[in-house]
């Protein structure tokens, strides 16, 4: 069994050197809510953002994929985000250092 979980660390090290860091796939490497990943989410608030939204897919009568519809992008303002107290002490991280997102209490547990 220990032979499989070092066969496992070897493959990931190994893919993580592969692939840049900022796009490795979650399915790779296991990701969770960073420090720098809440910094910069919070400097991004307000930045333009290209949307894109997928065309239709289009269909005969039978039902088979003929092919798909223009895609349309547009240009919009990211709006922000938010996060609970909680992950931010987590992060080592006060409200004040994330003034654009919203820093919601910690949600409370129902045991019913």
């Amino acid at each position: 069994m220990s032979d499989e979980v070092n066969d496992d660390e070897e493959r990931r090290a190994l893919l993580r050197h592969l692939i840049d860091r900022d796009t490795v796939p979650v399915d790779i490497v296991p990701t969770g809510l960073t420090r720098d990943a809440v910094l910069r989410m919070n400097a991004a608030v307000g930045t333009p953002v290209q949307l894109t939204t997928p065309g239709e897919v289009l269909l005969d009568p039978a039902g088979m994929p003929l092919g798909v519809e223009a895609s349309s992008t547009e240009t919009i303002l990211l709006g922000g985000g938010a996060v609970t107290r909680s992950q931010l002490v987590g992060l080592g991280l006060r409200p004040e250092d994330v003034p654009n997102l919203t820093v919601m209490d910690n949600p409370r547990r129902s045991y019913q």
